[in-house]
């Protein structure tokens, strides 16, 4: 039985809807190891296409092709791709050699889709350079390589797997005589190793220096030489356990790269366009951490955080009670006190008032209904503008109710004011008392602060009426032997029934905001990475027609659909992350001179660079890239390897 077997083989191509060529008609023919044989014929007359059908590119065609007794069209898809992989070695006219590989990487291809062992690789590579005359020239690119230097490279990869079968298509067509001999020398001491040689060619005189000639005319045989040669056993294929397998990740991700560096200048445009979208998303996050950041300080700066401020009646905030007599808001009674007292953590209970209107200051003639007042506790923070914290029978006003009284604030201090509080329904007087204005509180700009509120010492308050009547403890303050149980104090107070009236829901209300705010902004700078995705798509294609030979080589070699796919993922991967890390140099630059110039002028950095921010910048022009690739990778990877050969 012969190596290989053609029966009845015919082809034809679609030329329109109604009208087809023939290009080969009946064809039978047998070849077998150790055969030198020349394929000759005019052009067009379907000797390259009896060799792509032989060597499996090609699978549209009647009759059978069978190697070593298997039809072709019994194929599965993968199998042909191990079939060109371990059983044929290509040599093309114009070389077919990757441009972006040395010498060395171009020989090395066909093995890196095998599990042959990385040492045993190098070892058969470095034997087909010794043998081939290319000592020297491992290093070298192929655009540095002459017409016969570049062939033997060819050669050398295609006996790289040690295939059965070389099949050369025009080997010496675009080689100068000289060489062209020396191509043709070293395919006949090949074939006489016992490979089947096949050369397509149009030369009679490449045609007389081999050992069998097979003339094809109008797509028939016309005249066939007939086997000259001895006659080869059939020996089982020693592969030493080597397999095909999948081009490897990282061989992957090397092409693509050593691409990418090919059209340096281009894909750096690329990656700059993308990164500056990168940067516009980043520095957006950067921002809003910082402002966070800031608000968080700020808030917590002026709250002592072991202190946690009770009632028994929700109140979120001083506008809610803006509204709410202190009658509604429920006292506590002595088992309410014992209770938090004896909560785990809890070091100290102090007890407190907030009056919610029904209170009026006098000062002099003048008299002012007070929105506010509160007593003060061991955590009042907030900044005086004139005066100093009230002692006994003193009281501390706030700005808005100095300006009602007077303009100018340093006439209040030490000046006697009047306390009056009156029930809510019968406007009967239930207190009244003289104090001292010991300072005036600052307005922050919040709208607590523009509220007229008085602020006073609890134990002065809770006297007022002489021990009758004494007001109602509708506030507490627990304070926490340390932070640690902070959190669970907190649970326990929630378990008990009471209210905490804390600042962190504010503090998360006002973060939830910026968060959506900045989201919206984000959003908008998000259009920018949309036109990145499709300027990374479109140079992408480009790419795909620019290396259409190189992809009808690597497919003729025996890599996979799935191979030529990843190939240009991991190059959407690479500008991805090459386009994340401009973007993110450019924001970690410009963000820390933003914040140099705004600490310079505020004392304050409002910009919170931040790893998660990074990571999460760099996940972003990773996914859009990758993303972008999806459509040019799986065009690559369904070009007909046929036609991606003839492409130029």
């Amino acid at each position: 039985m012969a190596l290989i077997e053609v029966k009845d083989l015919s082809k034809e191509y679609k030329i329109s809807e109604h009208t087809s060529q023939q290009v080969l008609k009946g064809v039978d023919l047998a070849m077998d190891r150790g055969e030198f044989i020349a394929v000759i014929g005019e052009s067009g007359s379907g000797k390259s296409t009896l060799l792509n059908i032989i060597g499996g590119l090609d699978s549209d065609y009647k009759g059978s092709v069978r190697i070593r007794g298997r039809d072709l069209k019994d194929f599965t898809e993968k199998e042909l791709d191990d079939y060109r992989k371990l059983n044929i070695g290509f040599v093309f006219q114009s070389f077919n050699l990757i441009p972006t590989y040395t010498v060395f990487e171009n020989i090395l291809v066909p093995a890196d889709m095998t599990t042959m062992p990385e040492k045993i690789k190098k070892e058969k590579a470095y034997k087909l350079i010794s043998r081939l005359g290319l000592a020297g020239l491992e290093d070298k690119m192929p655009s540095s390589l002459s017409g016969g230097e570049k062939q033997r490279v060819a050669i050398a990869r295609a006996l790289m797997n040690d295939p059965d079968i070389i099949l050369a298509d025009e080997p010496t067509g675009a080689l100068d005589k000289k060489n062209a001999e020396n191509i043709i020398t070293l395919l006949k001491s090949i074939a006489a190793e016992g490979k089947l040689v096949v050369v397509v060619t149009h030369s009679p005189k490449v045609a007389n220096q081999c050992n069998r000639i097979v003339r094809i005319e109008y797509g028939t045989i016309s005249h066939d030489s007939g086997i000259s040669v001895k006659s080869y056993t059939e020996d089982k294929k020693e592969t030493g356990g080597i397999t095909s397998r999948s081009l490897g990740i990282l061989r992957s991700f090397s092409t693509a790269y050593k691409n990418i560096r090919k059209n340096k200048l281009r894909n750096i445009l690329v990656s700059l366009g993308t990164g500056i979208g990168i940067f516009s998303v980043v520095a957006l996050m950067f921002l809003s951490k910082g402002i966070g950041n800031y608000i968080t300080n700020q808030m917590y700066s002026q709250t002592n955080p072991l202190l946690i401020e009770i009632t028994k009646q929700g109140v979120s905030d001083i506008a809610n009670r803006r509204y709410t007599s202190f009658a509604n808001l429920e006292p506590f009674d002595d088992g309410d006190l014992k209770q938090l007292s004896e909560i785990a953590g809890v070091v100290s209970v102090e007890k407190g008032s907030i009056i919610i209107g029904s209170t009026t200051l006098s000062v002099e003639n003048r008299k002012e209904n007070i929105a506010v007042l509160s007593t003060l506790n061991s955590s009042f923070s907030q900044d005086i503008k004139t005066g100093s914290l009230p002692g006994k029978g003193e009281i501390l006003i706030s700005e808005s109710v100095a300006d009602a009284i007077c303009v100018d604030y340093t006439e209040l201090i030490g000046k006697k004011a009047a306390l009056t509080i009156r029930n809510d329904d019968t406007q009967e007087v239930i207190n009244e008392k003289a104090f001292t204005i010991s300072g005036i509180v600052e307005n922050d700009g919040s709208a607590a602060s523009r509220l007229k509120t008085v602020h006073v010492n609890f134990e002065d308050i809770a006297g007022t009426n002489g021990g009758k009547d004494t007001l109602p403890v509708n506030i507490l303050h627990l304070t926490a032997s340390s932070q640690d149980n902070v959190d669970f104090i907190k649970s326990e107070v929630t378990r008990l029934g009471f209210n905490i009236n804390s600042r962190d829901s504010a503090i998360k209300r006002i973060i939830s905001f910026i968060d959506t705010v900045s989201a919206g902004l984000t959003g908008v700078a998000a259009v920018s990475l949309v036109v990145s995705g499709i300027m990374i798509l479109v140079i992408l294609f480009i790419s795909v027609v620019e290396r259409t030979k190189e992809i009808g080589t690597l497919r003729a070699i025996g890599a996979r659909a799935a191979d030529i796919r990843r190939i240009f993922l991991s190059e959407g991967t690479l500008l991805g992350i090459g386009s994340g890390i401009t973007g993110i140099l450019i924001a970690v630059i410009v963000s820390g001179a933003t914040n140099r110039i705004l600490y310079r002028i505020t004392g304050t950095k409002l910009i919170a660079i931040n790893l998660p921010n990074i990571f999460t910048g760099i996940l972003i022009s990773v996914g859009i890239s990758t993303l972008a690739s999806l459509i040019p990778a799986a065009k690559a990877s369904r070009l007909d390897p046929v036609e991606s050969l003839r492409h130029e």
